[in-house]
């Protein structure tokens, strides 16, 4: 689990998305105008994503929650 720990916190998509909810706060405006559409995604969609031991996961619509894949290991 530490390896997909660091695979997420290292693809750039998931770095805005992993610092807001580590932080815990909103982002300014003008810092959702930076990144790109994958990050704007995930904000959207923000109230899905949430950490289990500071990996990413995606809440789904039954009882399980599902871990985001990093962008190396989807290739």
């Amino acid at each position: 689990m530490e390896d997909v720990r660091k695979l997420q916190s290292d693809d750039h998509h998931m770095t805005h998305l992993l610092l807001w909810l580590k932080l815990g706060a909103d982002p300014e405006m003008s810092d959702l105008m930076l990144p790109g559409q994958e990050e704007k995604f995930y904000w959207v969609h923000r109230n899905l994503f949430f950490l289990i031991d500071g990996a990413l996961y995606r809440r789904d619509e039954g009882p399980r929650n599902l871990l985001v894949i990093p962008t190396p290991l989807t290739n």
